[in-house]
């Protein structure tokens, strides 16, 4: 997954930030349910918690040393993969590694929520353009993975411009 130890390493080490999502495992929904103190960020008109952020002492088994981060963020979330942790709420959780020192948990999670728009885009190139190798020839590859981009875009702006009603038009199945 995109929380792989190694991979994560590679990243720092090319002196990359990163910020990546992590997959829900029994050891992270238990570091979650027992964070005795989160971090108010957001509350509603009746003043109640509606947003709210932890740093986590989490690490996964094959994580190297490294001085990375685990934060993670409380809420009502209304769309997603639901992770409901605590019988009194209908609050669900998302955590994060990052190798990111100077950002809150809460700034941290609204930049991975930005981020969030483009998996459709990703989807629509890997299923429906089949974007992926090709051949065994790295430029070859690298072409007609250029010429897909190319195609998918100019049709996602003929279809925007001919009718702003599918502005987030993506190729039918």
């Amino acid at each position: 997954g995109g929380d792989c130890g190694e991979l994560l390493e590679a990243l720092e080490d090319a002196g990359a930030m990163f910020l990546v999502k992590l997959r829900m495992t029994k050891s992270l929904v238990g570091s979650l349910a027992s964070v005795e103190a989160w971090d108010v960020v957001d509350r509603d008109a009746d003043d109640a918690p509606t947003r709210r952020t932890a740093e986590l002492a989490f690490r996964r088994e094959k994580w190297p040393d490294r001085p990375w981060r685990t934060v993670a963020v409380r809420d009502e979330r209304e769309s997603g993969k639901q992770r409901m942790l605590w019988e009194d709420s209908l609050d669900t959780a998302r955590a994060y590694v990052t190798n990111a020192p100077l950002l809150t948990a809460d700034e941290l999670a609204r930049l991975y929520d930005k981020r969030a728009g483009i998996e459709p885009v990703f989807a629509d190139l890997k299923g429906h353009w089949t974007l992926g190798a090709c051949s065994h020839d790295f430029d070859a590859t690298e072409a007609w993975m250029l010429l897909k981009l190319i195609a998918q875009n100019a049709l996602v702006l003929y279809a925007q411009t001919r009718c702003a009603a599918i502005a987030r038009w993506a190729t039918p199945s």
